[in-house]
């Protein structure tokens, strides 16, 4: 996924995609065949540049962008190691006991989704996603 936003980034048709005002939507779709261990992820920009929302919009989000560290506890290196080499051994009793305190710091508001499901809100989106990030 990293190298398919790259790719587009770096495409001179696209420009900064991340532009508040003149970037592009990314479309990503994220598909676990039955049978495969991991899913498969395609990224595509829109064709066309959309802003965010209106002006005001923009300002208000960007005055009220939370601060990560206040919402994350940083892991050292050996507990992420250990929960990386669980989860990939598939043991989820060792996966739990070397995250220690992992739950405590999930956002409340988090709710698995099925690859398949989609989201009425990018807000809803955005809240399952950052569930997702809690390492």
């Amino acid at each position: 996924m990293y190298q398919a936003l790259l790719n587009i980034m770096l495409d001179p048709d696209y420009g900064d995609i991340t532009d508040c005002y003149e970037g592009y939507d990314v479309k990503v779709n994220c598909v676990k065949e039955p049978g495969k261990m991991f899913a498969t992820t395609d990224v595509r920009a829109r064709p066309k540049s959309t802003p965010l929302g209106s002006k005001s919009e923009i300002k208000e989000w960007k005055e009220n962008i939370p601060d990560l560290d206040d919402l994350y506890q940083l892991k050292s290196y050996e507990q992420l190691e250990s929960i990386i080499n669980a989860w990939l051994a598939g043991d989820e009793e060792n996966q739990d006991k070397s995250s220690g305190d992992i739950e405590e710091h999930q956002p409340k508001a988090s709710k698995k989704k099925s690859s398949n499901e989609s989201f009425e809100d990018i807000d809803d989106a955005f809240k399952d996603l950052e569930g997702d990030l809690d390492f």
